[in-house]
């Protein structure tokens, strides 16, 4: 069971290296450094949250042992929604360019 324990928890991170390539694919080229550093202010900041976690599931433990369960689903699907919107607002921005770019070479 502990080498099982083992190989879960490598997979755990992947999380962070897939959320990683999907912000450096969605932002400009120039503001790669800046959305990583975003990220790692982020990562920090969740980090610092645990403490957080650990009073509500204190707090709701006799009435409801898995609400700090729905709490973090709650927060991962605003995560994604966030990461829909970028992907979006990029993707209308990327075609606006490209019509803007076929609009020029038509006039000259």
């Amino acid at each position: 069971m502990l080498y099982v324990g083992c190989a879960l928890g490598i997979m755990n991170q992947t999380g962070y290296v897939g959320t990683r390539m999907l912000l450096v694919a969605v932002v400009l080229a120039e503001e790669v450094a800046r959305s990583q550093g975003l990220v790692a202010v982020c990562e920090t900041l969740a980090a610092m949250m645990r403490p957080a976690y650990e009073g509500i599931y204190n707090a709701t433990l006799d009435w409801h042992p898995g609400m700090v369960y729905c709490l973090a689903s709650v927060l991962n699907v605003a995560v994604v929604a966030i990461f829909l919107a970028i992907y979006v607002l990029r993707r209308v921005q990327s075609n606006r360019q490209k019509k803007d770019e076929e609009r020029i070479a038509y006039v000259e």
